[in-house]
């Protein structure tokens, strides 16, 4: 029988563990350590070639309204010597395309007369790289939602929808343009 010592603080010390155990937790430990080091060339990114170097005209796309508001913005973001980005694609064999933005605004919390109190606001999309027809890179869906809550009358509470959109949208078109600059 293994005795169990008492630490100085009244912890209990576990008795001692065959070598067998040790060593397969050893061994479980270093094949877990090979694995995520043999899949960490993707989880470098591609860096900043999502966008091919010899791209000179770059044309920058949205058929959503939303995604219309942010085209000023992500076009400025994009602009590099030697690259002209343009709004619309016209003349460009590369075209950096928002896809419609699907947006949901929910009751999510109501008070005791059953009336909501609190509502979510959920933006959604997607930011592709395309080249002569061909996509060459997604950003993958892309999510932001932040809730509003209801104040006093409906006319407020569209005021707060509106200007959560917009932040959301803004919040959307960063996590986008990071998106795409580390290459994921």
């Amino acid at each position: 029988m293994r005795s169990v010592h008492h630490a100085a603080h009244g912890a209990k010390q576990l008795p001692h563990s065959s070598p067998s155990t040790f060593v397969c937790f050893v061994l479980s430990v270093v094949s877990s350590s090979l694995l995520l080091a043999g899949c960490g060339y993707r989880l470098a990114g591609q860096g900043t070639a999502t966008i091919p170097a010899d791209t000179p005209r770059l044309g920058v796309v949205s058929n959503d309204p939303i995604g219309e508001t942010l085209l000023p913005a992500l076009r400025e973001q994009l602009l590099q010597p030697g690259r002209e980005v343009v709004l619309g694609s016209e003349g460009s064999e590369t075209v950096l395309r928002i896809d419609p933005f699907r947006e949901d605004f929910q009751a999510v919390a109501y008070d005791a007369a059953g009336l909501a109190s609190q509502y979510r606001l959920h933006l959604s999309s997607r930011l592709i790289l395309v080249r002569q027809g061909k996509q060459l890179w997604s950003s993958g869906l892309i999510a932001m939602q932040g809730d509003v809550y209801e104040v006093s009358d409906p006319v407020t509470t569209e005021a707060a929808r509106e200007k959560l959109r917009q932040d959301l949208s803004r919040m959307w078109m960063r996590e986008a343009l990071a998106r795409l600059n580390s290459g994921f």
